[in-house]
């Protein structure tokens, strides 16, 4: 009976290593999806910034455009 324990304990430590070997790899996968998420977030709010509502650009045309 402890011989079966002894090979889960051993199984069960090279699973940990694997998942700790592998572990680095997911925190960069996640990390570079973040600060791709964060990027299209702040593309979007520069646009929204740098964009004329259809009414301000008609008002702005009507007031300098010479007739």
């Amino acid at each position: 009976m402890s011989a079966i324990v002894v090979v889960w304990v051993d199984e069960i430590e090279k699973l940990k290593e694997k998942v700790q070997a592998r572990r680095p790899l997911l925190w960069r996968a996640k990390k570079e999806q973040r600060s791709a998420q964060e990027t299209r977030v702040e593309e979007k709010e520069a646009a929204r910034e740098t964009t004329l509502s259809e009414t301000t650009l008609c008002l702005l045309m009507d007031r300098f455009v010479p007739w």
